[in-house]
């Protein structure tokens, strides 16, 4: 910034200019990257094994003996029909 140039980093910092070290900078975007990259996969692995299968769902419709539109309500044994024309 003052004009002079120096040979190495370590030359300027030792002569106290200033510097710009966008490399050490772009150096810490990736290796944040990767390592937030390996923490997405390890979750993601653990949510699958840890993950349980959702129960199915009963049917709210079934077949009408009636040949009508009909809501099953109740369970299979007890099961009534709203039959609607």
């Amino acid at each position: 910034m003052s004009g002079t140039n120096y040979p190495t980093i370590a030359a300027a910092k030792a002569a106290g200019a200033a510097t710009l070290n966008y490399g050490l900078f772009i150096n810490a975007i990736i290796d944040f990257v990767i390592v937030a990259f390996a923490l997405f996969l390890i979750i993601r692995q653990v949510n699958k094994l840890c993950a349980k299968p959702e129960a199915p769902e009963m049917p709210t419709t079934k077949e009408c003996p009636l040949l009508f539109y009909c809501k099953y309500q109740g369970d299979t044994v007890s099961g009534m029909y709203l039959c609607i024309r």
